[in-house]
């Protein structure tokens, strides 16, 4: 329940669309996050490569 509570209780059920939007914001950021993640990781790769 503290999980709940700490996020404002019974509020949480009137602002649905709200909530939806901020959880689609959210997944929207974590891909931009993964695909620079994934570009870092292949640029590291490729460096590895030109070291050797």
């Amino acid at each position: 329940m503290a999980y709940y509570d700490y996020y404002g209780g019974g509020d949480m059920i009137d602002t649905g669309e709200q909530w939806h939007q901020y959880l689609m914001t959210m997944s929207t950021q974590l891909s931009k996050l993964n695909e620079k993640l994934e570009i870092m990781e292949l640029t590291a790769q490729v460096s590895e490569l030109t070291k050797k």
